[in-house]
């Protein structure tokens, strides 16, 4: 006769050591804490918002569109449940972004060609 075997391998949960068992409960707790943050970080939409806001507003700072206004505030748009989805300025949308130059490949390891590969592109 043919014996059939059968083997359970979900892990023993009772041999835990207390410290063991101190850290998945303190990783069980983080874990439902930070599942109630909006994109794991802030509180509320509101304040999600206010910060998607100000990253906007750096963004247009950094592509040279300090005088573009913010599409939206926190004020003329009513709480999402949701976070808002990113919305690209349109006058950056309209310009393509230029391409960078190929890399040159060097026949040899030399620091100097790296180097004036690194200062034209710096000064593009």
């Amino acid at each position: 006769m043919a014996e059939t075997l059968s083997y359970d391998n979900t892990p023993d949960t009772s041999v835990l050591s207390e410290e063991e068992q101190n850290s998945l409960e303190v990783g069980q707790a983080l874990r439902e804490e930070q599942d109630q943050l909006l994109a794991g970080k802030y509180k509320s939409a509101a304040d999600l918002e206010k910060a998607y806001v100000e990253l906007q507003a750096k963004l247009n700072r950094v592509l040279g569109l300090e005088g573009a206004a913010p599409t939206s505030t926190a004020a003329d748009t009513p709480v999402m449940e949701e976070a808002p989805a990113p919305v690209a300025p349109r006058e950056a949308a309209a310009a393509p972004a230029p391409a960078a130059p190929a890399p040159e490949v060097a026949s040899d390891d030399d620091d100097d060609e790296s180097l004036e590969f690194f200062k034209k592109l710096a000064q593009d």
